[in-house]
């Protein structure tokens, strides 16, 4: 999904010039799904007009300086020709444009603006002006209040309620008019990489994305505020939708926390630019007690990487790029969540989710391994050492044996072919003293009062993982006094 519209300053229908009466025009309901509202509720609310194209919306962030967007203020949508200040004209403290204004209403000509140096109007990045006003308002009425930006740091976190107002159109369609009417509408704020008004997530940084029920913003809505808690903070201006007939209830706005914006609006004129990029991945195999590696992907600006992993256990979240599975995670999907931050703000993307994640099947049964290291006899007493080796656990044997038992070589030759053929035959065991060794995975046997002559020494252990007794590891030496 593309972002198809930027919601164009809009002609007013039936809308007089500042402080004229217009006859015989109902008023309409604006916002698409708003409410009435009035300027006693949202004092900083102004309507940006411009002889040209007509209705935008601002916001008083003092008595000489006017918050908009930069595509109201260009000759044409597209482009980033500004238009002369001489073509603006705000009006504060008026509710209805369809009806006569009261007393406490003013109008100012804008004497200079200045827009966004980083201003995309194919990508709707910094889409921000600030206009300066020819002379002050008066803030000291219920109608004409001043609004305060949020603090430069995070976006607002997915779940925020906040609430836009504006002037626009109230009904789904491709008109373009404004009403002329003040409403509002509630807003949900959602993640700022979410699909739904941000398809590619790689500016995301710079936007804010609201995805509610009911739709909000349309054509004349540009540039409003959109605000959030008591007392209000501005934390966006309003930007774009997602189709031209404004019948989808996602939007995106101008993300004022971002240093990248706000830094812009106080006066930078080179403000830090926030990271672009995304396109994160993850590798793993899916299966409990593996691990999961997140990529980042590409990201412009140098940024320091947060990576959020969600799935059916508590989410982690830090500096670390790796996740191991654990049985919350057992029949859930995993996404990599990837925040990109550096002076200029901070991005945000995320992966696809993962597979299912399964059990692990359990372990191959391998078998221990043995083998006899030394062996000595003095005496009739003999010791040897033998190493012990489970590729399942690092664990000692759950068990060990060692024994001697006497070797005999008994001869046959056969009565038809005259060949002689040998075999060993072997006595009663005896079994030895087995303890471990200081060096990890070697054990010690020892036996006394040996058997003299040809004896076969035989170790062997037990898995402490799997139970399996390993292979006998023998040899056989002659016992002497």
């Amino acid at each position: 999904m593309v972002i198809a519209l930027l919601l164009a300053i809009a002609a007013v229908s039936g809308v007089q010039p500042a402080g004229a009466i217009a006859k015989g025009v109902k008023a309409k309901i604006a916002i698409v799904n708003g409410a009435p509202a009035s300027t006693a509720q949202f004092p900083w609310q102004v309507a940006v007009q411009t002889s040209q194209h007509g209705f935008c919306g601002g916001e008083i962030l003092n008595a000489t300086t006017i918050l908009t967007a930069a595509h109201c203020v260009v000759t044409v949508e597209g482009t980033t020709t500004p238009l002369p200040a001489s073509a603006l004209t705000i009006t504060a403290g008026r509710d209805n444009f369809n009806v006569a204004p009261p007393t406490s209403a003013q109008s100012k000509p804008v004497a200079s603006f200045r827009i966004h140096p980083y201003y995309n109007p194919q990508t709707g990045d910094d889409d921000v002006a600030v206009l300066t006003l020819a002379s002050p308002l008066n803030l000291s009425g219920p109608n004409a209040k001043a609004i305060g930006m949020i603090a430069e740091g995070p976006t607002p976190a997915a779940g925020t309620p906040a609430t836009v107002s504006g002037y626009g159109q109230s009904t789904v369609s491709t008109s373009g008019e404004a009403d002329g009417a003040l409403h509002q509408a509630a807003q949900t704020i959602t993640n700022s990489d979410d699909a739904a008004c941000a398809p590619s997530g790689s500016d995301s940084a710079v936007h804010v994305c609201a995805v509610t029920s009911a739709v909000g913003p349309c054509f004349g809505d540009s540039g409003g505020p959109l605000v959030t808690g008591s007392p209000a903070v501005l934390i966006g201006v309003v930007e774009s939708t997602v189709t031209e007939d404004c019948s989808v209830a996602a939007n995106r706005y101008a993300n004022l926390a971002a240093p990248e914006i706000q830094e812009f609006v106080k006066g930078s004129s080179a403000p830090p630019v926030a990271p672009r990029g995304g396109g994160p991945s993850m590798i793993a195999l899916w299966q409990v007690g593996q691990t999961a590696t997140c990529s980042p992907g590409n990201w412009s600006g140098a940024p320091s990487f947060t990576y959020t992993f969600v799935g059916g256990g508590t989410a982690q979240s830090g500096p670390s790029a790796t996740y191991a599975l654990t049985a919350a995670d057992l029949g859930h999907q995993i996404s990599c969540v990837v925040q990109a931050s550096n002076a200029g703000g901070s991005g945000l993307t995320r992966t696809q989710l993962s597979p299912v994640v399964q059990q692990a099947p359990p372990p191959p049964k391998v078998k221990p391994t043995v083998k006899i290291r030394t062996l000595k006899c003095k005496h009739r007493t003999c010791t040897l050492s033998f190493s012990f080796k489970d590729t399942t656990t690092t664990a000692p044997a759950k068990s060990t044996a060692a024994l001697a038992r006497k070797a005999t070589k008994v001869c046959t030759r056969s009565k038809t072919t005259h060949k002689r053929s040998c075999r060993t035959r072997y006595g009663a065991s005896q079994r030895l003293t087995v303890r471990a060794s200081s060096k990890a995975g070697i054990y010690v046997a020892t036996g006394r009062k040996i058997k003299l002559g040809r004896t076969q020494f035989r170790v062997s252990a037990v898995s402490a993982a799997n139970g399996l007794r390993s292979k006998a590891a023998t040899r056989i030496v002659s016992v002497r006094h």
